[in-house]
């Protein structure tokens, strides 16, 4: 059993595990990002959703062996599967050699994620595990090199469609290009120079030191699992989160949407709302139960809006979105946040370069879950202070909230030196938005 805190290190609201970036996400997450790239993409959301898996983990894997003077295959293999469960991923076992064979996939996040969330009352046709797909994949080509090609992984049964297990087979593909991108601590630095004053903040500093130590002390235990919160009531078990490669949520993200953008492009904005819906629902219960977690139960509770939505935007930043701050809030109407940097903008630039009509639909997520969640716990203190909101709550909290219109204003990007978002509220019906 390892603690997050042993893998990873905090700096700039950034984690990174042996200088790659990596960011906390929930089952949550994981389902319906799965789902976003599906809607847009099809079939083909496979395919890409497990090259980007591959290639962040091959470059993870094999930097990280070459650190440790790992050389051996069976070794290469160990060090993958034990890393996999550590990260909460869930768990692999390999039967394989130089020539081929197969791995199995117990507890997945993506697959099992998915029967967590939704039980066996709801099945799906598509593959889920991808990124179990291409993380194997990448581990046999390291532990197995060869001039030849690399092992490519397929999905031969899966949980979220209703088998007991999830079994992968693997075979050796010509395919020249053994990684990809990888995102790094030293990306980020060249984005970001020098530190950043958190005196300067509008954000909670005690509640980001505590929502940090709840993440660095999450532990996987046997099964590869790793629990927000396992210890509190209000969640029969707590949320389940890991550890993913920023590199593999951008790729995925950007890798489709520039897909779209050459065939379809009028669908391209319908799938950055999508991630962005996404992304604000996972982040709106993640930061939720850590919210209602000991350590932040220990503090003061903000006692008016805006030092509530400083205490969101602190616990978003423990779970490796940057650091954020509150520059602007009016109750009910308005929400303005700025960060220095974003794991999505580090990924975006150091890969793609710089691009002026890019959004970064994670961001505009985590923004709109700040605002909800402020809203949730000004309205309705008395019952926020009672217990968290579970994920079956959330389409009813989402259809009784306002508006909620969120838009970057500015963004690293677009060549700007920090990251602005605006989320603009009003009453549902109304319509039209509430300005300041």
């Amino acid at each position: 059993m390892t603690n997050f805190g042993a893998l990873i290190r905090a700096e700039l609201g950034l984690l990174s595990l042996s200088d790659h970036l990596v960011q906390a996400v929930s089952h949550h997450d994981s389902v319906l990002l799965d789902q976003a790239v599906w809607d847009a993409l099809g079939s083909e959301s496979w395919a890409v959703s497990r090259q980007a898996a591959f290639s962040t983990s091959y470059r993870l894997l094999s930097s990280i062996a070459t650190n440790l003077g790992i050389e051996g295959p069976q070794q290469v293999l160990d060090l993958a599967a034990e890393l996999f469960a550590a990260l909460g991923l869930g768990q692999i076992h390999f039967e394989v050699n130089a020539g081929g064979g197969g791995f199995t996939g117990e507890d997945l996040l993506f697959g099992g994620g998915f029967r967590e969330r939704y039980g066996s009352r709801l099945l799906i046709k598509h593959r889920m595990d991808a990124f179990a797909a291409g993380y194997g994949a990448a581990a046999t080509s390291v532990a197995f090199p060869s001039d030849w090609g690399t092992f490519e992984a397929e999905e031969t049964s899966c949980v979220a469609r209703g088998d007991a297990v999830c079994t992968f087979s693997l075979a050796r593909r010509p395919d020249p290009q053994r990684s990809g991108h990888a995102v790094t601590r030293s990306d980020a630095n060249e984005l970001v120079p020098g530190e950043i004053d958190d005196e300067t903040l509008g954000t909670d500093l005690a509640a980001r030191a505590a929502a940090l130590d709840v993440m660095l002390s999450a532990t996987s235990d046997d099964r590869g699992i790793v629990r927000l919160t396992p210890d509190h009531g209000s969640i029969a078990h707590g949320t389940r989160v890991a550890l993913l490669p920023v590199s593999y949520r951008g790729q995925l993200i950007f890798d489709a949407l520039h897909l779209l953008e050459r065939r379809t492009p009028t669908l391209a904005p319908l799938f950055i709302s999508l991630v962005r819906e996404a992304t604000q629902a996972a982040v709106y219960l993640e930061v939720a139960e850590i919210d209602r977690s000991p350590g932040l139960l220990r503090l003061d509770r903000p006692a008016t809006s805006d030092e509530r939505a400083m205490r969101f935007t602190a616990i978003a930043s423990a779970l490796g979105w940057g650091v954020f701050s509150v520059s602007e809030f009016v109750p009910e109407r308005r929400l303005v946040l700025t960060t220095p940097v974003t794991p999505e903008a580090v990924y975006y630039t150091s890969r793609h370069g710089g691009a002026p009509g890019i959004e970064l639909p994670g961001l505009q997520g985590v923004a709109g879950a700040i605002a909800l969640l402020t809203h949730e716990a000004s309205s309705h203190a008395s019952a926020w202070e009672r217990g968290t909101p579970r994920f079956e709550d959330y389409p009813e909290i989402l259809r009784k909230a306002p508006e909620i219109r969120v838009e970057e204003i500015r963004s690293l990007v677009r060549g700007d030196a920090e990251c602005e978002v605006v989320v603009e509220m009003s009453a549902r019906g109304s319509g039209s938005v509430a300005r300041a």
